[in-house]
């Protein structure tokens, strides 16, 4: 797992390599403070994995976790969206 500072929030977030080999993901708080933080809607979020926003709301406050392609889609969009983040001056 690699740790980055943005603004003065920690993101502990797994590595790309972590999300391919087992589509790790941030705790619930996390992935919701990613996408407020790129300035993203869960609306926009959503349409990004290809779920509803119903969907993402749960996974941002632990009620569930996304599975199989779901899983593996909101794993990279969140990475994306972080790495965005960290290339923010």
């Amino acid at each position: 797992m690699a740790t980055y500072l943005i603004k003065p929030i920690l993101y502990n977030m797994p590595t790309p390599a972590d999300i391919a080999a087992s589509k790790v993901l941030p705790e619930p708080a996390t992935r919701r403070q990613i996408r407020i933080d790129s300035g993203l809607t869960i609306r926009e979020l959503a349409r990004a994995v290809g779920c509803s926003k119903e969907s993402i709301i749960k996974w941002e406050q632990g009620k569930r976790d996304p599975k199989g392609d779901l899983r593996t889609n909101y794993a990279k969009a969140l990475c994306e969206l972080e790495a965005f983040l960290r290339a923010r001056p």
